[in-house]
C-alpha cells in the first residue's frame, strides 16, 4: 500500500510527512468505529457492513479488524478455533488478498504505461520490455 500511496507524491519529504499519518489513522479510525457499533449493539447491520467494507478496501484494517472481532466473540460465547475460522474475524484474511492483488495490478499497469509511453516505468521496467524486443 504504502509503495502505491508513495507516487502521489511529487517529492519524498511530502511523502514522508503523510503517510506515517495516513496509515495511523486508516488503521485506528475504522478500528475504532467497528469497535464503537459492536459495543452499542449496532452489530447486525452498521459494524459488521463497516467490517467487511474496511476489509476489503483498507489494507491497513486487517489485524486491527481480527482483533476487535475476536474480542467481540469473545465477550460473549466461547468458541473453538474452528468458529472463528466460519465467523466474520477472517473477512480481512479472506478479503485482504483480493485488495492486494487489485493494488498489484493497478501498480504494474501504471508502470507498463510509463514504460510504454518512454517515461521511465520504475522497477517494473524489466516485466514489460524484456531484453530481444518482446514485450509482455
Amino acid at each position: 500500500f504504502s509503495y502505491t500511496a508513495s507516487r502521489w507524491f511529487s517529492s519524498v519529504e511530502n511523502m514522508v510527512k503523510f503517510l506515517p499519518l495516513s496509515n495511523m489513522s486508516l488503521g485506528i479510525i475504522p478500528t475504532f468505529t467497528v469497535f464503537l457499533l459492536t459495543t452499542a449493539g449496532h452489530w447486525d447491520h452498521q459494524a459488521k457492513l463497516t467490517h467487511y467494507a474496511m476489509s476489503l478496501f483498507n489494507p491497513i484494517y486487517g489485524l486491527p479488524g481480527v482483533m476487535i472481532f475476536i474480542g467481540y466473540v469473545q465477550t460473549y460465547s466461547d468458541p473453538s478455533a474452528a468458529e472463528y475460522f466460519m465467523s466474520p474475524a477472517v473477512a480481512p484474511i479472506i478479503l485482504a488478498p483480493i485488495l492486494t492483488l487489485l493494488l498489484i495490478v493497478r501498480l504494474l499497469r501504471r508502470e507498463g504505461r510509463l514504460a510504454a509511453n518512454g517515461g521511465g516505468g520504475g522497477d517494473a521496467r524489466w516485466f514489460w520490455h524484456r531484453p530481444g524486443g518482446s514485450s509482455g
